[in-house]
């Protein structure tokens, strides 16, 4: 394949279905017994759609909020520190601020409004080391809602009244650190509070320091909705970024060419932006399955590994549901950070929600080793996997036909299908005895639409008609004065006689009476002016408010129009009464 590898990408949120929006690009085929037979490197996007927020005004974590519409939030992760007002809830029931309440926030500077979901209300606090070394940054941590043990999770609170051998993760300033709260030296109030003491055991590394508490509060997690395996009917413009093998390039998704089920789902394509280079390529989006990221526990008692592992479900699209609900006996395989590991879950304590979600533990079987880990579930996500492809192609169709009296010979007299962008070339011929007037229907693209021959730029579905009427007679159409004043029948002025003529004299009995009167006494009167040419030039002058007012009435109002046409009929009279006497005084103008 060279590098028109696989790509997986993620999207997703931790919530009761899912954290965060997880786009994974795998440059890659994929080692999946029964899937696939191929391997090679890949590239991995994600987009961070949780956030964790931070309570402005410290809130008491023993005491439940029955109230949080109108507190003000601020954000530790992944933005430090932007500015939410909670503006509207939708309550689970409990009549608190709990996890899987919906919650309406305002962000400070935007006043852009957006839903989310809550994952989780835990505990924050925020210290200084003072020991070994005098610290300078505030680091916070969040509680890990369920301590160190899988099977018994602790109840609310219980980290402020017992904090000693509870599991503390770094949400800032980098995330996500591990800690072991291993000692707690209180300032009397019997509580985890301001001015405490706490020794801290870095997972990672096994240091150990002193920390004074500088603040402790409410916290919650929250995620934009949808949340797998809901489906994602609105992909562009959403924000993703690597994961593998270039943390942390950002990639817009740009454009969505749907297979016309109205989400995001296999055999659509995609269009992904580079947010550094702003280079697109469209991509073929070959598979819709699950991703989780879970850390692994260890040991007795039970800790966290440094690393958290992501695992994509193998069935793939159409089992998604079913794994969300009943997770237990799915086979998943290792994404990042080794490619391409196999495991069973064997066991599942649920959070209470139904769902396989944030929190919930599972335990997994490496299927190669036969070991078994409790692992916490720290995400759950949407994964799409992707191979790159051309960009798709618009059709449009163009429908042409005609009037009686001639025919469309360029491209034809038919529907035509061609891309989007195409300029197609018309052309009309009108039979004999008969004159092409113009084109009708979808002309908004036409290049000119009393052109015979002209173009259509094809940028939509259109119809378009060709229009032909007989030609006028050589005598101008009945027009006598005026042809012989103008010279030729095909005058632009005589054209505008005619349409007033056929569309406000001869459409009524009035009128239709002043043109029999008309073509009675005007031959006379044309012909002596063909026979003196001097007079063409003040006959002209004479039809101007006739052609003037000819032309206006067309855009005027019914009322306007009779107006106009009694006095045109007016002028008309005068002018041949004036010609008469005029002729009889025939000598002075030979």
């Amino acid at each position: 394949m060279g590098n028109r590898g696989l790509r997986r990408l993620g999207h997703g949120w931790r919530g009761k279905l899912a954290v965060v929006l997880t786009l994974a690009l795998l440059i890659s085929l994929v080692i999946v017994p029964g899937i696939s037979t191929a391997q090679q490197e890949g590239t991995y996007l994600s987009f961070g759609g949780a956030k964790y927020l931070d309570a402005n005004d410290p809130i008491d974590p023993t005491n439940p909020i029955d109230a949080p519409v109108c507190t003000d939030w601020h954000e530790l992760y992944p933005d430090f520190c932007n500015g939410y007002h909670l503006s509207d809830w939708e309550d689970n029931g409990d009549g608190i601020l709990s996890r899987c309440d919906q919650i309406e926030l305002t962000d400070d500077v935007t006043g852009e409004k957006a839903w989310y979901h809550v994952d989780a209300v835990t505990i924050t606090i925020w210290v200084v080391q003072i020991y070994p070394v005098q610290g300078v940054d505030t680091i916070y941590l969040d509680c890990n809602p369920f301590s160190y043990d899988p099977d018994n999770p602790v109840p609310p609170g219980y980290p402020v009244y017992n904090p000693v051998c509870t599991y503390w993760h770094e949400i800032y300033p980098y995330f996500c650190n591990w800690y072991h709260l291993a000692d707690w030296e209180d300032n009397g109030d019997q509580v985890l509070s301001y001015c405490d003491n706490i020794n801290l055991k870095d997972i990672r590394t096994g240091e150990c320091g002193w920390y004074h508490v500088e603040g402790v509060t409410t916290d919650m997690v929250v995620s934009p909705k949808p949340r797998p395996p809901d489906p994602i009917p609105h992909p562009v413009c959403t924000l993703w970024h690597e994961i593998f093998p270039e943390f942390c390039k950002w990639h817009h998704l740009s454009d969505w060419d749907d297979n016309d089920d109205g989400v995001l789902s296999p055999c659509d394509s995609i269009e992904l932006t580079n947010q550094a280079t702003q280079e697109a390529d469209w991509y073929h989006v070959d598979e819709v399955t699950l991703t989780i990221w879970v850390t692994r526990w260890v040991g007795q008692p039970l800790v966290p590994e440094e690393e958290r592992i992501t695992l994509e479900f193998e069935a793939g699209y159409d089992y998604m549901e079913e794994a969300m609900v009943q997770p237990i006996c799915t086979d998943w395989h290792e994404i990042y950070p080794d490619f391409c590991n196999r495991y069973h879950i064997d066991n599942w304590i649920d959070n209470g929600d139904g769902f396989l979600s944030f929190c919930d533990w599972i335990l997994l079987t490496d299927l190669a080793t036969q070991e078994t880990a409790w692992c916490h579930v720290d995400e759950v996500a949407t994964n799409i996997i992707v191979t790159p492809t051309t960009a798709p192609v618009t059709e449009y169709t163009l429908t042409v036909s005609s009037t009686a009296g001639g025919s469309v010979t360029n491209p034809g007299e038919d529907t035509f299908t061609y891309q989007a962008g195409t300029i197609v070339n018309l052309a009309a011929v009108a039979d004999d005895g008969y004159d092409f007037t113009k084109w009708t229907g979808n002309v908004d693209t036409i290049a000119n639409v009393n052109d015979a021959t002209t173009t259509i730029t094809m940028d939509n579905d259109y119809s378009i008609t060709a229009n032909f009427e007989e030609e006028e007679p050589s005598d101008g159409g009945m027009c006598f004065i005026a042809t012989a004043a103008y010279g030729t029948p095909m005058a632009e002025e005589i054209q505008i006689l005619r349409e007033f003529r056929d569309e406000y004299l001869l459409t009524n009995p009035l009128g239709q009476a002043l043109v029999d009167l008309y073509y009675t006494v005007s031959p006379p009167m044309a012909e002596f002016i063909n026979e003196h040419p001097s007079l063409k030039p003040i006959v002209r002058a004479g039809l101007l408010p006739a052609v003037a007012m000819s032309a206006v009435a067309v855009n005027t109002s019914p009322a306007e129009k009779m107006a106009i046409v009694g006095l045109v009929v007016l002028v008309s009279v005068a002018l041949a009464v004036w010609a008469t006497r005029r002729r009889r005084r025939g000598p002075e103008y030979t």
